[in-house]
């Protein structure tokens, strides 16, 4: 009697919750930290460095978990707010490419169901804009998309004052 129940609830649940709606990915975020690569020091073989460093790239690591039930496709970029400036209604605006550092390549990564992992985001533009020239959710935030068996779904992060430090450290 265990056996046949055991056998037949997966079979089951899986039904149940396609009929709900309830199989498709469920993403929640994490700024994990921030790092720079030194071009041609960091990103080099030992025979290849270069002696002196002049160009520096901005990462920020970010830690992707899925909690649902169907694969999930991230959109390649992803925007983060700081917080509002002193002058004004103006705040940061920090915008990442996914990015592999070993290909030095753009991605859209893939987050397996029931599964989490890090990626890189690379900065790819920092400015100080209003709400009205950039209509972006904020102040402290960050906005990711995904895609589904269900098709897009949007994902909002809000920051705490720890993570806001870390975009700001980006600014240096």
């Amino acid at each position: 009697m265990v056996a046949l129940v055991v056998a037949l609830y997966n079979p089951i649940a899986d039904t149940v919750r396609a009929w709900l709606g309830w199989d498709g990915a469920n993403i929640h975020g994490y700024l994990l930290n921030p790092d720079t690569i030194n071009i041609g020091l960091d990103d080099k073989p030992p025979g290849q460095r270069v002696d002196t460093v002049t160009q520096y790239e901005k990462l920020l690591r970010v830690g992707m978990i899925n909690k649902g039930y169907s694969i999930a496709t991230l959109s390649s970029n992803f925007v983060c707010t700081g917080e509002n400036q002193k002058e004004g209604d103006k705040r940061y605006v920090f915008s990442f490419d996914f990015y592999d550092a070993k290909d030095q390549i753009k991605l859209y990564p893939e987050i397996d169901a029931q599964s989490g992992t890090a990626f890189i985001g690379k900065l790819s533009g920092a400015q100080l804009y209003t709400e009205a020239e950039v209509g972006v959710a904020g102040p402290n935030k960050c906005t990711f998309a995904y895609f589904d068996k269900y098709g897009f779904h949007p994902l909002l992060l809000d920051l705490g004052v720890d993570d806001a430090e870390m975009l700001s450290s980006l600014l240096k």
